[in-house]
């Protein structure tokens, strides 16, 4: 059975599931070793904006061999201290905890929670992934600084953020942390010459290489859209880069989105309509019985998406996959605003 994440019956099991590596995800040492060579330091913060791969490291870190891993999505919800707590421990324990934790606002004392489920439980890594959405909350920032401080020697949080949260400046932290930034997940000449020949099994020239970083700004989303237009070429068919007219921004992976679309089974009117139909059944406010329905369910809308999700999630392209036991699809948020624009 497949299903998507963002249902309302399975949004809160999801949120503690961590997201599987793609067979085209493109794994670079340089960022195994700058995480691995700063092990014993007990924050790690991936910022960066949107398509820079934040939630794809965070997912080869989840699957280490031999480690302890456990993973929250954190949402709006989570800005609430109860709450945050509640779902942190259902991640920490793998359990869905009922109810709020009645811990009336203490940090300190959910602090001492959340590190003695880290002694009991052996964890050495927690992952908070869409920190953005509590970056400014005092009281969850308060409760990291202070969970980060007495964590046990040789364990780690590491969160992932478009936006940059208060501790980062810090003194409390400022040396018990490493940043793994926007210029540390830019993919160089390097990377997307490595990128196409392993994944798309194309062979780029150092020129094109050279073009691509420097028209995309490296952005690993550009790239890894780029390069489906490689995948399965035949070898002795050449992409002509520089008729493509690439630059960074958002046109360009609107272009991009467009000619995979091309490429797939669906026509791009088509998919356009999915997935506005889809985002609309996702934000459209709860109706009255006898309100006449003017968008389609939210089951109706997911159930006419869920073949093009499938494929795109095949494709490595917007569309991440779950480590559930059904396949749990988790559709990017770039490709709803993407698609939008079709």
């Amino acid at each position: 059975m497949v299903t998507v994440s963002f249902l309302p019956e399975t949004v809160t099991l999801n949120k503690r599931i961590p997201v599987r590596p793609h067979a085209r995800a493109f794994q670079r040492a340089y960022l195994s070793n700058l995480l691995s060579s700063h092990f014993d330091l007990p924050l790690v913060v991936v910022e960066a904006p949107r398509g820079f791969g934040k939630t794809t490291l965070l997912a080869s870190m989840a699957h280490r061999a031999n480690a302890n891993v456990r993973w929250l999505t954190l949402d709006e919800k989570d800005r609430d201290l109860n709450t945050c707590v509640t779902n942190l421990c259902s991640a920490l324990y793998n359990v869905q905890m009922g109810g709020g934790a009645n811990i009336g606002g203490n940090i300190s004392q959910s602090a001492r929670l959340i590190v003695s489920a880290f002694r009991e439980l052996s964890v050495d890594t927690l992952i908070l992934d869409n920190y953005e959405a509590v970056y400014n909350a005092d009281s969850i920032n308060g409760l990291l600084e202070q969970v980060v401080s007495e964590l046990p020697p040789l364990t780690q949080v590491v969160i992932a953020t478009q936006k940059t949260p208060p501790f980062k400046r810090s003194g409390r932290l400022r040396f018990r942390l490493t940043e793994v930034t926007q210029s540390d997940l830019r993919f160089d000449v390097d990377d997307v010459a490595s990128y196409f020949e392993t994944i798309a099994r194309y062979r780029l020239s150092p020129a094109e290489a050279s073009m691509i970083v420097q028209r995309t700004d490296g952005q690993p989303v550009s790239v890894n859209l780029l390069s489906q237009l490689a995948y399965g070429l035949q070898s002795y068919l050449r992409i002509n880069f520089d008729a493509l007219r690439l630059a960074p921004g958002e046109q360009t992976l609107i272009f991009l989105l467009r000619e995979v679309i091309k490429r797939s089974s669906f026509q791009l009117d088509q998919a356009a309509q999915i997935l506005t139909n889809l985002q609309l059944a996702m934000t459209a406010p709860p109706t009255a019985a006898d309100e006449p329905v003017q968008t389609p369910s939210l089951a109706e809308a997911t159930a006419a998406a869920l073949p093009l999700l499938e494929q795109l999630a095949t494709q490595y392209c917007l569309v991440h996959e779950l480590s559930s036991a059904d396949r749990t699809l988790s559709p990017h948020p770039m490709l709803f605003d993407l698609g939008s624009l079709l």
